[in-house]
């Protein structure tokens, strides 16, 4: 991957010019697990949310991914978000952030 020759890898008959994309993510994915730092390392939960997602994408061809939010959510550790106490805070922006805390 560092040299750009993922490509070379992968036999032929596996790539097409639908699956690039896919296969670069998920070769992204496995270059992380590979990673010598602990820290840098995802979880088995990280891993099966981020290849969970890519299944979804596949099921939902009309979805184009926007390639900033892509990269950063597979380089970025993810967090729960805080749902605050405020009142100031309305039932659709707490159902909202409930629902990211607590997907189905």
């Amino acid at each position: 991957m560092n040299e750009n020759r993922l490509f070379e890898l992968i036999e032929d008959r596996l790539v097409d010019e639908k699956n690039v994309e896919e296969l670069c993510v998920v070769a992204k994915v496995a270059k992380r697990c590979l990673s010598l730092k602990g820290e840098e390392r995802p979880t088995k939960e990280e891993v099966a949310m981020e290849l969970q997602n890519l299944k979804r994408m596949r099921k939902q061809p009309w979805v184009q991914p926007i390639e900033e939010e892509s990269v950063s959510l597979l380089s970025e550790p993810s967090e729960f978000y805080h749902v605050g106490d405020t009142s100031e805070q309305s039932s659709l922006q707490r159902d909202t952030i409930l629902s990211m805390n607590f997907p189905r």
